[in-house]
């Protein structure tokens, strides 16, 4: 048991991480190729050997152990943990305490959230017990098809999930809100799919699994609920999902423990011991539980600030040590708004410490009044400087026109070829503005001093 746990828990494990990186495709197909293998081996022992569940047992494991090593193997071949080694064998990581708090922060809720998931189906199973033996049998068929309904629907969750979470990171509150509501559409969607699909065999389900006559009726009174069910499902498991990218995995345990213990459990217990209704009633109680949940995540989750859990989350990567450089999929406008608040701070310091240093004449900015032999004295013939330095001057001081009253000239498009004229018009254009924000600074605290004139 303990081996078995371990190899499962490190193929998900790995599982996980090539998700993350962006490897879900060759995840999914290699779990895909090892659920199918797992089965054609237990079927092949248990029908031509004639083997026990010890002998399966062992045979699951194999293939699970298996499955680990060549994933392994795989993706380093791959290069996949390249990039990664460093931060996964290279540093010990049990000496930095922030990193373990918020480990320890994340895992802690996931557990107990799914400890207490399987707990309140057993405890629903004890309790379809109380009504028979063939209730108790069918409640445990009732499980296996409510597990096809996660599977189906978890992958759209753990997708949403990583992307908000990855937004939430990099300072992005509207790309992660955006990707969030997609991700509960999504959800939405694909529900109603599989609940249609579902409800379109719900005649031949009950034959493929079972051949009681009793447990294959019970199962068809019980299909239309499930499909109910399955759909305030699947919204509460994307809804938790991401309100847990947002750093707030406790607060959805909260609520979803506080749903199971107090509206799951007594209805059931109340449907099933007490009024000893059959099924149906703990598939209603499984149900309003279900919608219970999914309305209060979805509530938290449209009323969230997704700012101030942007900036929460951006603290806490920087505490980590793992802010600061753009990923190889990070778009240009990542780039520019560090660039422009990295500029920032240094433009400010140079405002304020401006009585501290020696004061020596700016150099000439374009006006109105300069005529183009100056211009071109200072390297504004370039139309391409001319238009960014106008479209700046525009854009910091508003009253600032250009001469005659012209509009902006249109900004040609950028190319290759002029990779050094544009780098060498953005330092100039910087120079300029620092240049200027100094002398209308100066200008104002000094009114006698004309601009443009030396500090005695």
């Amino acid at each position: 048991m303990f081996f078995a746990s371990l190899t499962l828990d490190s193929t998900e494990a790995l599982f996980d991480f090539l998700e993350v990186v962006e490897k879900e495709a060759y995840a999914n197909i290699i779990s895909c190729i090892g659920s199918f293998t797992q089965v054609g081996l237990v079927a092949l022992f248990a029908i031509q050997f004639d083997a026990d569940l010890v002998v399966c047992g062992l045979v699951m494991l194999t293939n699970d152990a298996l499955l680990f090593f060549i994933n392994v193997l795989i993706s380093n071949q791959m290069g996949w943990l390249r990039l990664f080694e460093g931060g996964l064998f290279g540093q010990c990581s049990l000496l930095n305490r922030t990193v373990l708090s918020e480990l320890f922060k994340v895992a802690l809720p996931l557990a107990f959230g799914n400890v207490l998931a399987y707990a309140e189906w057993e405890v629903l199973t004890v309790f379809a017990a109380v009504l028979g033996p063939a209730e108790a049998a069918t409640w445990a068929f009732l499980g296996f098809v409510w597990d096809v309904f996660e599977s189906t629907t978890e992958a759209i969750g753990d997708a949403g999930e990583v992307r908000c979470a990855y937004q939430m990171g990099k300072g992005r509150p509207a790309l992660a809100e955006l990707s969030s509501y997609k991700s509960m559409l999504m959800g939405v969607i694909m529900a109603l799919s599989v609940t249609a699909v579902f409800l379109g065999l719900s005649n031949y389900l009950p034959y493929w699994l079972t051949q009681d006559p009793t447990i294959q009726l019970m199962l068809v009174e019980l299909f239309p609920l499930m499909a109910l069910g399955n759909i305030t499902m699947t919204t509460g498991m994307v809804c938790w999902a991401l309100i847990g990218a947002q750093g707030r995995y406790r607060l959805a345990t909260v609520v979803a423990t506080a749903c199971s213990v107090l509206i799951v459990i007594p209805l059931g217990a109340i449907f099933a011991v007490w009024l000893r209704i059959d099924l149906q009633g703990l598939t209603f109680a499984v149900v309003v539980g279900y919608t219970v949940t999914a309305t209060l995540l979805s509530t938290i989750l449209l009323c969230s600030d997704w700012e101030k859990l942007s900036e929460k989350i951006v603290a806490l990567v920087a505490d980590a040590g793992g802010s600061g450089d753009a990923g190889p999929g990070d778009d240009s406008s990542s780039s520019s708004s560090s660039s422009s608040s990295s500029s920032g701070p240094s433009s400010r310091s140079d405002a304020q410490d401006f009585d501290g240093v020696e004061w020596a004449p700016p150099p000439p900015v374009a006006t109105p009044t300069q005529t183009p032999e100056d211009k071109q004295s200072h390297g504004q013939s370039d139309p391409q400087f001319s238009a960014d330095h106008q479209r700046h001057q525009i854009e910091a001081f508003p009253s600032y026109l250009p001469p005659n009253n012209e509009s902006p000239p249109q900004i040609p498009p950028r190319t290759m070829a002029s990779d050094r004229n544009q780098t060498r018009s953005l330092s100039r254009l910087r120079e300029l503005a620092i240049s200027e924000r100094l002398c209308r600074t100066r200008s104002r605290r000094s009114p006698t001093l004309p601009r443009h004139v030396s500090k005695p």
